[in-house]
Formats: structure tokens, C-alpha cells, sequence
């Protein structure tokens, strides 16, 4: 076997990658022993963190984003940008809280989301994005105990969960306990969920049975949590308008 195939069989696969390149450097700087071994573990470091990251962010099912830098400070009538900045710090990802962004279509609600998690998944915690309806469908679509259990417990899993446009639709009794008792779950493991929604959860009522879960959901989400009112127009029509006066 080849010095690579050992680092390799080793699973040292990043140091087995660049070991033509350490050895070229070594020779150049003339390295010690040493600090060949402190080249070629770094090289290994380097190697784990870069396919550990890119392992997360495909777990993560984040798709398109957009980072915070991105955002528009300047449109919002109303932002509370501190709340934001406590939220970027990801103590509440290992307190087990919550971040609700709350906010009309267009407001900026799912940018500002995106860009947390992925800062999350940025910083070494593994976290997961999805839409409230999906979520709900998953849940509801499984046919045996087992099925379901198994995919509450996937999205039990990850650090940090977020799920976009919650009481953006109607949402029957079965859906809405399991969505209950999968924000239970996590509330009770501490941990972190992320939450996008239109409306205040005052409101939930109209797109949810008026039930004991809607109420422990609300009061589940709340405890803990950063409350992010997002008050502005819709930034697309903005754009929109924008553009049509452009092209006038």
C-alpha cells in the first residue's frame, strides 16, 4: 500500500489529498518533523470542516438564501435591529428558544430566516428549513405509527428547526396536533425552532380549530422566544414599482 492508501485507510482522506503538495512545501521551507505533522493535520482540519459544512447546508434543505449583509435596512418602517443582532448570536440556538419573525408578505420575514440558519449551519450546528404546509402534510401523510415517529424524530433531530409561513393556511385538527406535538417534542429536548408567520398568533384562530393544541402551540413558541415584529410593505412590489418606472 501507498503512504495514501494508509492515510486514507486511516481516514485521514484530506491529508491524503494534498500530501504531494505538504511534501513539495516541507522540502521548499525545510520543515522539521514537527512541522510536516503540523501541516499535514491542518490540512486534515481544514479538509473536515469544509465537507462538514457542506454536509449540513444539504441537510439543511435551505435552497436560495440571501445572507443578513443582503438585507435593507433602510425599508422596514419598523425593525427592532438589536433583537435581530441577539438572534445572529445563536445563544438562543443553545438555550433551546425561539425566534418568531413576524411580518406582512414581503417584509423581509424569510430572508432574515434563511440567513439565520444558514449562519447556524455556518457556525457548526446542524439545523433544517421547512415549510409549515409541507411539515404538516410530511406528518400527516404517514400511514403507520412507526412512519410517523420516525419522521417526528427527524425533525426532532437537527440544532435548530425553522419553519416558514406558519397560519399562512387553513390547517385541519389532525395537522394541527401534529404540529403540536412535534413543537412539544422540541420544546421539551431544548431545541431551537425558527418560525416565519403573517399573522400574530392572536389570529391563529382563524386558520386553526379553536382548540387546546392551538393554544399550547402558541404558548410553546412564546415562552423563550425573540419576537421580531417586521412592519413594512412588500419589498417585491417595491421592486416591481421600480422597475415598471424603469422601463417607462
Amino acid at each position: 500500500m501507498s503512504l495514501e492508501d494508509d492515510l486514507r485507510a486511516l481516514g485521514l482522506h484530506g491529508a491524503s489529498q494534498s500530501l504531494e503538495e505538504v511534501i513539495a512545501i516541507a522540502v521548499r521551507e525545510a520543515f522539521s518533523p514537527r512541522q510536516v505533522l503540523e501541516h499535514v493535520t491542518k490540512r486534515e482540519r481544514d479538509h473536515r470542516r469544509t465537507h462538514s459544512y457542506g454536509r449540513r447546508l444539504r441537510r439543511s434543505h435551505l435552497g436560495r438564501f440571501a445572507p443578513v449583509a443582503d438585507f435593507d435596512w433602510a425599508h422596514p418602517r419598523r425593525i427592532d435591529r438589536g433583537l435581530i443582532e441577539e438572534a445572529f448570536s445563536l445563544r438562543f440556538v443553545d438555550d433551546g428558544g425561539a425566534v418568531l419573525f413576524f411580518g406582512g408578505t414581503g417584509t423581509g420575514k424569510t430572508h432574515l430566516a434563511k440567513a439565520l440558519v444558514h449562519h447556524a449551519v455556518a457556525a457548526g450546528r446542524s439545523a433544517r428549513f421547512v415549510h409549515a404546509q409541507t411539515l404538516c402534510d410530511e406528518l400527516a401523510y404517514q400511514e403507520t405509527t412507526s412512519g410517523l415517529e420516525r419522521r417526528l424524530r427527524y425533525y426532532l433531530r437537527p440544532h435548530l428547526l425553522c419553519i416558514d409561513e406558519l397560519a399562512y393556511q387553513h390547517i385541519d385538527i389532525r395537522r394541527l396536533d401534529l404540529l403540536y406535538e412535534l413543537v412539544r417534542r422540541r420544546y421539551e429536548a431544548n431545541r431551537a425552532v425558527v418560525v416565519t408567520a403573517c399573522l400574530q398568533p392572536t389570529d391563529w384562530a382563524t386558520l386553526m380549530p379553536s382548540t387546546a393544541a392551538t393554544s399550547a402551540l402558541v404558548d410553546r413558541l412564546l415562552h423563550r422566544a425573540l419576537v421580531i415584529d417586521i412592519d413594512a410593505d412588500s419589498y417585491r412590489k417595491r421592486q416591481s414599482a421600480e422597475r415598471a418606472t424603469t422601463r417607462k
